[in-house]
């Protein structure tokens, strides 16, 4: 049985009572640990629950403050929350497109829609993800967007299909983070000219499917989705 992490933003006991009620049906195969807060001070300060939140729910119009601005210090600070935005008002829908967030539910839909908004937030919930820092700056990347790691130097890069991230950690380091993702490694490159011209091997992870020369990438890892035979097989001439 999975275990969810789930806290409600709302400053109306009965309302948040209810949204209890909705998630204990909705998710009843899961183990369930719920938080309610009146208030976006209560909320961001226990940051002991933040750091393990799976899902939030948080009404915009939060006892005089913005539900928004809460959702927005929540994804900076713990990017691996899963928000739904709830409001009686319609004309707040415009605004939640600032943060990132899985659903918008209207009151009047409620009982419809945040049911549907759970289940989107669940597999969403699923995704595991990487932190890390460079130069001070705190960074988290999905590991099934990570398409391969290679070392440069005494950096590692991380590629993602449209951008690429450095850090100041060896590849063991990492192997350690990615272990339940099922990362590979893959051999270091042997010194023929005319296997780096030759030799390649295929990537396929969720996202893409990529190829590039084994020999000219150094050690590195690739994601989930090969296996060490076929990894093997593509490298034997390193």
């Amino acid at each position: 049985m999975n275990r969810l992490n789930i806290g409600i933003a709302e400053d109306r006991d009965i309302q948040a009572a209810y949204y209890q009620e909705i998630i204990r049906k909705e998710l009843s195969r899961h183990e369930l640990h719920l938080k309610h807060y009146r208030s976006t001070q209560e909320c961001l300060a226990d940051q002991e629950f933040l750091a393990e939140a799976d899902i939030f729910l948080i009404d915009i119009q939060l006892d005089g403050s913005s539900g928004i601005e809460l959702g927005r210090q929540l994804m900076q600070a713990h990017p691996q929350i899963k928000i739904i935005f709830i409001s009686g008002y319609v004309r707040y829908a415009p605004e939640v497109y600032e943060v990132p967030h899985v659903y918008f539910v209207w009151k009047p839909d409620l009982e419809v829609r945040l049911p549907q908004a759970l289940q989107a937030a669940c597999r969403e919930s699923r995704r595991s993800v990487l932190p890390l820092n460079w130069k001070g700056h705190k960074k988290f990347i999905f590991m099934d967007e990570i398409m391969y790691i290679e070392r440069e130097l005494r950096k590692s890069r991380i590629v993602l299909p449209e951008c690429e991230h450095y850090v100041y950690m060896t590849l063991e380091e990492l192997m350690e983070r990615l272990q339940e993702q099922r990362f590979i490694r893959i051999h270091p490159p042997c010194s023929s000219a005319a296997t780096r011209a030759t030799s390649s091997i295929s990537i396929i992870s969720e996202s893409s499917a990529v190829r590039w020369s084994c020999c000219a990438m150094g050690p590195s890892f690739r994601s989930a989705g090969h296996t060490a035979r076929q990894s093997a097989r593509s490298c034997t001439s390193c």
